[in-house]
Protein backbone atom coordinates (compact mmCIF):
# COMPACT_ATOMS: atom_id res chain seq x y z
CA UNK A 1 0.00 0.00 0.00
CA UNK A 2 1.26 3.41 -0.63
CA UNK A 3 0.83 5.90 1.90
CA UNK A 4 1.01 9.71 2.37
CA UNK A 5 0.17 11.88 5.46
CA UNK A 6 -2.89 14.54 5.12
CA UNK A 7 -1.57 17.50 2.97
CA UNK A 8 -3.30 20.33 3.81
CA UNK A 9 -4.75 22.79 0.94
CA UNK A 10 -2.13 25.67 -0.53
CA UNK A 11 -2.66 29.46 1.10
CA UNK A 12 -4.20 30.18 -2.33
CA UNK A 13 -6.23 27.49 -2.11
CA UNK A 14 -7.51 27.77 1.22
CA UNK A 15 -8.56 31.46 0.84
CA UNK A 16 -10.37 30.42 -2.11
CA UNK A 17 -12.30 27.26 -0.15
CA UNK A 18 -12.75 29.37 3.36
CA UNK A 19 -14.41 31.53 1.64
CA UNK A 20 -16.48 29.49 -0.44
CA UNK A 21 -20.10 29.45 0.99
CA UNK A 22 -21.87 28.83 -2.32
CA UNK A 23 -22.02 24.72 -3.04
CA UNK A 24 -22.75 23.25 -6.63
CA UNK A 25 -25.67 22.27 -7.32
CA UNK A 26 -26.31 22.35 -10.89
CA UNK A 27 -29.09 21.77 -13.01
CA UNK A 28 -30.30 17.65 -13.37
CA UNK A 29 -29.99 15.83 -16.85
CA UNK A 30 -31.75 12.79 -17.68
CA UNK A 31 -29.78 9.66 -19.14
CA UNK A 32 -31.59 7.16 -21.47
CA UNK A 33 -30.71 3.79 -20.99
CA UNK A 34 -31.51 0.25 -21.66
CA UNK A 35 -32.70 0.10 -17.71
CA UNK A 36 -34.31 3.52 -17.45
CA UNK A 37 -33.44 7.17 -17.26
CA UNK A 38 -31.32 7.77 -14.55
CA UNK A 39 -30.20 11.45 -13.31
CA UNK A 40 -27.05 13.26 -13.35
CA UNK A 41 -25.31 16.47 -13.01
CA UNK A 42 -22.82 17.06 -15.57
CA UNK A 43 -20.41 19.80 -15.29
CA UNK A 44 -16.76 20.41 -16.12
CA UNK A 45 -14.47 19.66 -18.66
CA UNK A 46 -11.30 17.53 -18.83
CA UNK A 47 -10.52 14.19 -16.96
CA UNK A 48 -13.88 12.50 -16.21
CA UNK A 49 -15.26 11.52 -12.29
CA UNK A 50 -18.05 9.54 -12.04
CA UNK A 51 -19.31 9.73 -8.52
CA UNK A 52 -21.55 7.43 -6.75
CA UNK A 53 -23.30 8.08 -3.30
CA UNK A 54 -23.97 6.11 -0.53
CA UNK A 55 -27.12 4.35 1.21
CA UNK A 56 -28.78 6.80 1.28
CA UNK A 57 -27.67 9.48 -0.82
CA UNK A 58 -28.31 11.64 -3.58
CA UNK A 59 -25.62 13.92 -5.73
CA UNK A 60 -26.51 16.58 -3.23
CA UNK A 61 -24.23 14.59 -1.39
CA UNK A 62 -21.20 16.09 -3.70
CA UNK A 63 -22.33 19.84 -3.67
CA UNK A 64 -19.25 21.02 -1.65
CA UNK A 65 -16.76 18.89 -3.13
CA UNK A 66 -18.35 19.43 -6.62
CA UNK A 67 -17.80 23.15 -6.08
CA UNK A 68 -13.94 22.41 -5.96
CA UNK A 69 -13.90 19.88 -8.48
CA UNK A 70 -15.89 21.64 -11.46
CA UNK A 71 -13.58 23.97 -12.59
CA UNK A 72 -10.70 21.05 -12.54
CA UNK A 73 -12.37 18.66 -13.68
CA UNK A 74 -15.67 16.59 -15.80
CA UNK A 75 -17.77 16.34 -12.48
CA UNK A 76 -20.58 14.03 -12.94
CA UNK A 77 -22.70 13.16 -10.30
CA UNK A 78 -25.07 9.92 -10.30
CA UNK A 79 -28.60 9.43 -8.70
CA UNK A 80 -28.42 5.63 -7.95
CA UNK A 81 -31.71 4.23 -9.22
CA UNK A 82 -34.47 4.63 -5.96
CA UNK A 83 -32.34 7.61 -5.35
CA UNK A 84 -33.49 11.10 -5.96
CA UNK A 85 -34.27 12.13 -9.35
CA UNK A 86 -33.45 8.26 -10.90
CA UNK A 87 -36.79 6.00 -10.67
CA UNK A 88 -35.99 2.62 -9.24
CA UNK A 89 -35.76 0.88 -12.80
CA UNK A 90 -33.74 -1.82 -11.43
CA UNK A 91 -33.45 -4.32 -8.18
CA UNK A 92 -31.93 -2.74 -4.91
CA UNK A 93 -28.85 -5.46 -5.31
CA UNK A 94 -24.96 -5.06 -6.27
CA UNK A 95 -25.61 -6.20 -9.69
CA UNK A 96 -28.36 -3.87 -9.68
CA UNK A 97 -26.35 -0.70 -8.97
CA UNK A 98 -23.10 -1.92 -10.71
CA UNK A 99 -25.41 -2.36 -13.81
CA UNK A 100 -27.01 1.60 -13.44
CA UNK A 101 -23.18 2.86 -12.70
CA UNK A 102 -21.77 1.20 -16.49
CA UNK A 103 -24.87 2.12 -18.50
CA UNK A 104 -24.47 5.55 -17.53
CA UNK A 105 -20.68 5.27 -18.37
CA UNK A 106 -22.09 3.95 -21.87
CA UNK A 107 -24.83 6.73 -21.81
CA UNK A 108 -21.94 9.43 -21.29
CA UNK A 109 -19.82 7.89 -23.98
CA UNK A 110 -17.02 7.48 -21.78
CA UNK A 111 -14.68 4.81 -22.54
CA UNK A 112 -12.91 4.83 -19.27
CA UNK A 113 -13.09 7.35 -16.03
CA UNK A 114 -12.68 7.64 -12.71
CA UNK A 115 -15.29 6.48 -10.33
CA UNK A 116 -15.21 8.35 -7.25
CA UNK A 117 -17.56 7.13 -4.18
CA UNK A 118 -19.14 7.57 -0.30
CA UNK A 119 -19.75 5.27 2.25
CA UNK A 120 -21.55 2.20 0.96
CA UNK A 121 -20.87 3.62 -2.53
CA UNK A 122 -17.71 2.09 -2.76
CA UNK A 123 -19.01 -1.45 -3.03
CA UNK A 124 -20.94 -0.62 -6.09
CA UNK A 125 -17.77 0.98 -7.66
CA UNK A 126 -15.26 -1.65 -6.58
CA UNK A 127 -17.34 -4.03 -8.11
CA UNK A 128 -17.38 -1.90 -11.32
CA UNK A 129 -13.97 -1.83 -11.45
CA UNK A 130 -13.45 -5.41 -11.39
CA UNK A 131 -16.17 -6.42 -13.53
CA UNK A 132 -15.23 -3.71 -15.90
CA UNK A 133 -11.40 -2.73 -15.28
CA UNK A 134 -11.17 -1.44 -18.86
CA UNK A 135 -13.50 1.34 -17.65
CA UNK A 136 -12.20 2.45 -15.07
CA UNK A 137 -8.61 4.28 -14.89
CA UNK A 138 -9.07 5.14 -11.28
CA UNK A 139 -11.03 4.87 -8.10
CA UNK A 140 -11.50 7.05 -5.09
CA UNK A 141 -13.16 5.99 -1.93
CA UNK A 142 -14.13 8.34 0.35
CA UNK A 143 -15.08 6.74 4.14
CA UNK A 144 -15.71 3.43 2.32
CA UNK A 145 -17.68 0.29 3.96
CA UNK A 146 -15.26 -2.17 3.99
CA UNK A 147 -15.10 -6.00 3.55
CA UNK A 148 -17.01 -6.57 6.92
CA UNK A 149 -20.23 -4.83 8.54
CA UNK A 150 -19.59 -1.29 10.27
CA UNK A 151 -20.84 0.06 12.97
CA UNK A 152 -23.19 1.89 10.54
CA UNK A 153 -24.75 -1.22 9.61
CA UNK A 154 -25.02 -2.15 13.38
CA UNK A 155 -27.23 0.66 14.28
CA UNK A 156 -30.32 -0.60 13.15
CA UNK A 157 -32.69 -1.64 16.12
CA UNK A 158 -32.87 -5.50 14.71
CA UNK A 159 -30.75 -7.05 11.61
CA UNK A 160 -31.54 -5.46 8.11
CA UNK A 161 -33.20 -9.14 6.67
CA UNK A 162 -35.71 -8.94 9.78
CA UNK A 163 -36.07 -5.33 8.82
CA UNK A 164 -36.32 -5.83 5.73
CA UNK A 165 -38.97 -8.81 6.00
CA UNK A 166 -41.21 -6.78 8.27
CA UNK A 167 -41.20 -3.57 6.18
CA UNK A 168 -42.60 -6.14 3.58
CA UNK A 169 -45.86 -7.27 6.14
CA UNK A 170 -48.68 -5.52 5.43
CA UNK A 171 -49.93 -3.17 8.55
CA UNK A 172 -47.05 -3.49 10.47
CA UNK A 173 -44.95 -2.59 7.40
CA UNK A 174 -47.15 0.67 7.23
CA UNK A 175 -46.20 1.42 10.55
CA UNK A 176 -42.39 0.84 10.51
CA UNK A 177 -42.37 3.02 7.35
CA UNK A 178 -44.10 6.72 8.88
CA UNK A 179 -40.99 5.80 11.56
CA UNK A 180 -37.75 5.57 8.87
CA UNK A 181 -37.54 8.59 7.62
CA UNK A 182 -36.99 9.93 11.44
CA UNK A 183 -34.92 7.51 12.27
CA UNK A 184 -32.75 7.99 9.64
CA UNK A 185 -32.51 11.38 10.20
CA UNK A 186 -31.48 10.57 13.72
CA UNK A 187 -28.75 8.91 12.58
CA UNK A 188 -27.86 11.65 10.14
CA UNK A 189 -29.24 10.89 6.87
CA UNK A 190 -31.42 12.75 4.95
CA UNK A 191 -34.13 10.55 3.19
CA UNK A 192 -37.72 10.05 2.03
CA UNK A 193 -39.51 7.10 3.55
CA UNK A 194 -38.88 5.21 0.10
CA UNK A 195 -35.46 6.08 -0.05
CA UNK A 196 -34.98 4.56 3.72
CA UNK A 197 -36.82 1.39 2.39
CA UNK A 198 -34.55 0.70 -0.30
CA UNK A 199 -31.35 1.24 1.67
CA UNK A 200 -32.15 -1.34 3.92
CA UNK A 201 -33.23 -3.77 1.31
CA UNK A 202 -29.73 -2.66 -0.18
CA UNK A 203 -28.03 -3.59 3.34
CA UNK A 204 -29.86 -6.60 3.84
CA UNK A 205 -29.06 -8.46 0.90
CA UNK A 206 -25.28 -7.11 0.65
CA UNK A 207 -22.91 -9.57 0.44
CA UNK A 208 -19.46 -9.12 1.44
CA UNK A 209 -17.66 -12.04 0.36
CA UNK A 210 -18.79 -10.03 -3.25
CA UNK A 211 -16.59 -7.26 -1.94
CA UNK A 212 -13.89 -9.67 -1.21
CA UNK A 213 -13.90 -11.07 -4.67
CA UNK A 214 -14.05 -7.51 -5.95
CA UNK A 215 -10.76 -6.71 -4.24
CA UNK A 216 -8.94 -9.47 -4.90
CA UNK A 217 -9.27 -8.96 -8.31
CA UNK A 218 -9.16 -5.17 -8.62
CA UNK A 219 -5.94 -3.73 -10.46
CA UNK A 220 -6.80 -0.39 -10.75
CA UNK A 221 -4.85 2.23 -8.51
CA UNK A 222 -7.04 3.77 -5.72
CA UNK A 223 -7.39 7.17 -3.89
CA UNK A 224 -8.60 6.68 -0.12
CA UNK A 225 -9.82 9.19 2.17
CA UNK A 226 -11.33 8.78 5.79
CA UNK A 227 -11.52 10.41 9.21
CA UNK A 228 -11.59 9.52 12.76
CA UNK A 229 -14.35 10.26 14.51
CA UNK A 230 -16.77 9.08 11.51
CA UNK A 231 -19.47 7.39 13.40
CA UNK A 232 -20.77 5.21 10.65
CA UNK A 233 -17.60 3.79 9.31
CA UNK A 234 -14.53 3.11 12.05
CA UNK A 235 -11.01 3.68 10.82
CA UNK A 236 -9.61 0.28 11.22
CA UNK A 237 -12.39 -0.77 8.50
CA UNK A 238 -11.66 1.80 6.24
CA UNK A 239 -7.55 1.12 6.74
CA UNK A 240 -8.04 -2.99 6.29
CA UNK A 241 -9.89 -2.25 3.21
CA UNK A 242 -6.94 -0.20 1.90
CA UNK A 243 -4.31 -2.48 2.65
CA UNK A 244 -5.76 -4.89 0.40
CA UNK A 245 -6.32 -2.42 -2.51
CA UNK A 246 -3.60 -1.39 -5.03
CA UNK A 247 -1.39 1.86 -4.38
CA UNK A 248 -2.73 5.37 -4.69
CA UNK A 249 -3.19 8.76 -2.20
CA UNK A 250 -4.00 7.81 1.58
CA UNK A 251 -5.56 10.48 3.00
CA UNK A 252 -6.41 10.20 7.09
CA UNK A 253 -7.66 12.82 9.23
CA UNK A 254 -8.42 13.31 12.94
CA UNK A 255 -11.60 14.87 12.82
CA UNK A 256 -13.84 15.57 9.93
CA UNK A 257 -16.85 12.79 10.35
CA UNK A 258 -18.56 10.79 8.16
CA UNK A 259 -19.52 13.40 5.35
CA UNK A 260 -15.81 14.21 5.06
CA UNK A 261 -17.20 14.98 0.86
CA UNK A 262 -18.03 18.48 2.69
CA UNK A 263 -15.99 18.74 6.09
CA UNK A 264 -12.82 17.80 3.99
CA UNK A 265 -13.58 19.08 0.42
CA UNK A 266 -10.89 21.89 0.52
CA UNK A 267 -8.49 19.04 1.12
CA UNK A 268 -9.42 16.06 -0.74
CA UNK A 269 -10.09 18.14 -3.81
CA UNK A 270 -6.26 19.28 -3.61
CA UNK A 271 -5.04 16.07 -3.52
CA UNK A 272 -7.29 14.35 -6.02
CA UNK A 273 -6.86 16.91 -8.82
CA UNK A 274 -3.44 16.08 -9.48
CA UNK A 275 -3.85 13.05 -8.99
CA UNK A 276 -6.64 12.34 -11.33
CA UNK A 277 -4.64 14.59 -13.89
CA UNK A 278 -1.75 12.32 -13.88
CA UNK A 279 -3.93 9.41 -14.98
CA UNK A 280 -4.14 10.45 -18.56
CA UNK A 281 -7.11 9.35 -19.31
CA UNK A 282 -8.22 9.13 -22.63
CA UNK A 283 -10.67 12.20 -23.59
CA UNK A 284 -8.77 14.44 -20.69
CA UNK A 285 -9.64 17.43 -22.62
CA UNK A 286 -13.27 16.59 -23.28
CA UNK A 287 -15.86 18.61 -22.08
CA UNK A 288 -19.76 18.01 -20.51
CA UNK A 289 -21.75 18.14 -23.79
CA UNK A 290 -24.36 20.12 -21.31
CA UNK A 291 -22.03 22.94 -21.29
CA UNK A 292 -22.42 23.95 -24.98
Amino acid sequence: MSTSTPRSPSPENSSQIKHLTTPSDPEYRTLTTPVGELAITDVGAGAPVLAVHGMPGTVRDFRYLGALLEPHLRFIRLDLPGFGASPPRLPPTRAGYVEAIVRALDALGLERAVLLSHSFGSGMVLSVAAEAPTRVAGLALLAPTGLRPNRGMKRFPVPPRVLEGALATPGLGRVLGRRLEPGFRAMGFRCTEAEARRSITTVARWRFAETRAAVQALRCPVFGAWTDDDHAVEPAIVTELLDHLPPGPRLGFATGGHNLQKSRAAEIAEALIPWVNGLHLPGSKGESPWNA
